[in-house]
């Protein structure tokens, strides 16, 4: 309507009468450090199964990725010389297909610093994929895209790559089994990494730029209920010292 208002095919754009409908607030349900505590100690890393979900638990809870970018991560992403991780591509389930594609957004494209301890887990899953090669040889899968092979991180024994909608159902079926009451979605333990950092006084330009937001405005509203405990707690703090 704007781009008729400005060929002058219209005299008025008709939607600036229009009141738009207000959004709800949203408020991520979160996973507190026992209960993932808890997840863990409930599965078995002995079985191919749980042992890929506890990879995935590892790097989405250090990292905040999108089940897209876990699902799309490369091993010549990973800068060991460097501790860091590049995020740049995007797995998506959609109409029955997987497609691999990049980001929505440049934000998104990022590079994170990831600790000694996910360095660690994931030079055992490398050797671990070095292994499965040779024992199923030729019948060992290649994943490709596109008419392009991908190197991805997160794969089965076999070399397949691991459907985005396992990490949903199978995050469902653990928090059922370990009895937490909560309707928590895989995409909430991106909120869960946001929030425990917010909660630990990262900045939260910082935990902007991990997430791969566009906007800060973005962060800032979907983490309003840390920011407003961060706020008290910066008050108690000034009265503490002010002594009115």
């Amino acid at each position: 309507m704007n781009r008729a208002l400005k060929l002058r095919l219209i005299k008025e754009n008709p939607c600036k009468y229009i009141e738009r409908p207000k959004r709800e607030k949203f408020t991520p349900d979160i996973l507190t450090p026992s209960e993932i505590s808890t997840i863990v100690n409930k599965l078995d890393l002995s079985n191919e199964y749980d042992y890929m979900f506890y990879i995935a638990l590892r790097l989405t809870l250090e990292l905040g990725l999108r089940r897209g970018e876990l699902a799309g991560l490369e091993w010549n992403n990973l800068k060991l010389s460097e501790n860091s991780l590049i995020i740049k591509n995007n797995m998506i389930y959609s109409n029955g297909h997987v497609y691999l594609t990049t980001p929505k957004t440049i934000e998104s494209i990022r590079e994170l610093y990831i600790s000694d301890d996910l360095i660690a887990l994931l030079k055992d899953l490398h050797k671990r994929q070095n292994k499965n090669k040779l024992q199923y040889g030729q019948f060992y899968k290649n994943i490709e895209f596109n008419d392009l092979q991908y190197s991805l991180i997160m794969r089965w024994d076999d070399g397949s790559y691991i459907h985005p909608m396992y990490y949903t159902k199978k995050l469902t079926k653990v928090i059922k089994a370990c009895n937490i009451d909560k309707r928590v979605r895989f995409h909430d333990l991106r909120h869960t990494n946001a929030t425990l950092l917010l909660q630990q006084g990262v900045n939260s330009k910082v935990v902007q730029e991990r997430l791969g937001h566009k906007d800060i405005a973005t962060t800032l509203n979907i983490y309003s209920h840390v920011n407003k405990k961060m706020q008290k707690d910066a008050t108690d703090k000034l009265t503490d010292i002010l002594h009115f």
